[in-house]
């Protein structure tokens, strides 16, 4: 297990510096970050305003 940013690396190091392959595997890797903000936006954004409220 890798965090998105060694994997982009190694994947950048064993095919080479193709751009168009990189940005697709960066776009796939993004891909459940965004599943899971989508799914738990109204969570997020209840915390955040909550961290600005006096008790």
């Amino acid at each position: 297990m890798r965090t998105i940013q060694v994997g982009l690396s190694q994947f950048n190091q064993e095919f080479g510096t193709k751009p168009d392959l990189l940005m697709a595997s960066s776009t796939i890797a993004i891909i459940p970050l965004l599943i899971i903000f989508f799914v738990a936006q109204n969570q997020f954004i209840q915390g955040i305003a909550r961290t600005g409220m006096k008790s």
